[in-house]
């Protein structure tokens, strides 16, 4: 076996992988499921971000994209989104979620329903690092027209 390090840049390996079978599989099995929300879980990660905001530690959400044709397989996948909007609501952090973006419209850009192969991957990092750029200058803006008004309002992303 190949040193992993000696293949990942910064953490990261692609996987350059093509479409697999899993999803045919899955529902050979089960037509779909319901994902248990477990609320330790829920609470525990809400305990994360509140250590990370009260050490100043900028926190963001990213629901990355997951390929449209196996969205339908998880029962409740738009309770576990909700979810995701409520904490981000309730912590002021940004909530990026790129399950209906364009990306999850193409299956090339996949090996699985949940996993970006790595011309995928490629392309999602860009579009995040643009968007989180876009989100950044909005919130400037916000903050200094806020600050201009004489309104000391935190903005909102």
């Amino acid at each position: 076996h190949q040193d992993s390090r000696s293949y990942r840049n910064k953490g990261f390996k692609g996987m350059d992988r093509e479409w697999n079978n899993d999803l045919d599989r899955a529902r050979s099995k089960n037509k779909n499921f319901n994902v248990v929300i477990d609320s330790t879980s829920v609470n525990l990660f809400k305990s994360f971000i509140r250590e990370m905001k009260d050490d100043n530690i900028d926190v963001v959400l990213v629901y990355t994209p997951e390929y449209k044709g196996g969205q339908d397989y998880v029962k409740n996948r738009d309770h576990i989104i909700y979810l995701f909007k409520q904490i981000s609501q309730e912590f002021n952090i940004p909530f990026f979620n790129y399950s209906d973006s364009i990306i999850s419209t193409n299956k090339s850009l996949f090996y699985s329903t949940l996993h970006l192969n790595k011309k995928g991957a490629d392309i999602f990092t860009h579009t995040f690092i643009d968007d989180w750029i876009r989100c950044e200058r909005t919130a400037k803006q916000k903050a200094k027209s806020s600050i201009n008004s004489g309104q000391l309002v935190h903005p909102v992303l």
